[in-house]
């Protein structure tokens, strides 16, 4: 069996995918094979992968499915015993950092799932991993009955074993984008196994490659999904009801303020995506809590005709 399986779901990236690629192939002391999936790309990065054929097993789709669903595809082909799951606008630093990873995964059967150092972008600073999962600093929930002390890591860059991403059945093809790897490291920390962060292999991510085109409130609006769809998975409803109607009082005060700030003429650009954001959070936030509540309604009424 490969030792690993490189997989990097590809969108509108073929700018950034050539390095991504070549930091792979320059990697020692390892065996390895590369599985690309394209979700309907739309710019050069079909013709640049061509050239990459013999050397790269490619899955094209004929529309975006979204990040899980495509890793899965890309881990149903796959060969090997570990599973690098990779962004087309990361490079990796250094020609032993797999062969790291592996060696690390293997010394440390505890962990189901592996991050690496992120650096972001060009001016550096650091993605951590996190100790809490998203919006849980909002609720009285404690996870601390879960194996390990991390809650997740980014899914721009982890190592994970074959094995377990299959016990747990891969990504939730639900989320789209956003929300799906805190959800896996979730899901494998409920069958017993921790999340491990090896910070002596590190990675350099721009960040957003595959969102450069998409406009400020609709990429706001692509996070709250996937926020709202972990919350509704993983946390009871009265928790849910907490963070929303928090959330709608941040957002209506924030939106009060920023209003004032336009109308006395000290709007910039910067504060115009806050307005657009804060919009959007305030329209999710309150059109999930309607539907929680309506879900919680009927229930009551189906206990009470009972």
């Amino acid at each position: 069996m490969l030792e690993v399986s490189v997989i990097i779901v590809n969108f509108n990236t073929g700018d950034l995918i050539k390095n991504c690629l070549e930091s792979v192939f320059s990697q020692k002391d390892i065996n390895l094979e590369v599985i690309v999936v394209d979700n309907a790309s739309h710019d050069q990065s079909v013709e640049i992968m061509r050239g990459y054929q013999d050397k790269v097993t490619l899955i094209y789709n004929q529309e975006n499915v979204g990040f899980g669903r495509a890793n899965n595809q890309g881990v149903r082909v796959a060969k090997g015993r570990y599973l690098f799951l990779f962004n087309p606008d990361a490079v990796l630093e250094g020609k032993m950092a797999l062969a790291q990873m592996v060696e690390y995964m293997q010394s440390n059967p505890r962990f189901g799932l592996v991050g690496t150092q992120v650096i972001k972008g060009k001016g550096g600073g650091y993605s951590i991993p996190q100790v809490l999962y998203p919006a849980q600093k909002y609720t009285s929930l404690s996870f601390s009955f879960l194996p390990g002390e991390i809650a997740w890591v980014i899914g721009a860059s982890m190592m994970v074993r074959r094995d377990v991403f299959e016990q747990v059945k891969g990504f939730d093809e639900d989320f789209f984008l956003y929300g799906e790897e805190a959800d896996l490291c979730f899901r494998i920390r409920k069958i017993g196994f921790s999340i491990g962060y090896y910070a002596e292999v590190a990675v350099r991510h721009l960040g957003g490659g595959s969102e450069r085109s998409t406009s400020s409130s609709e990429l706001w609006r692509k996070k709250q999904n996937g926020l709202h769809l972990f919350m509704r998975k993983n946390y009871p409803a009265y928790e849910n009801e907490k963070i929303l109607s928090l959330h709608i009082r941040r957002a209506k005060r924030k939106l009060f303020f920023l209003s004032f700030q336009k109308l006395c003429g000290l709007f910039t650009e910067e504060k115009q995506k806050s307005y657009e954001r804060y919009q959007v959070v305030l329209e999710t936030s309150e059109k999930m809590l309607h539907e929680l509540l309506k879900s919680s309604l009927l229930m009551r009424n189906r206990e009470l005709s009972h």
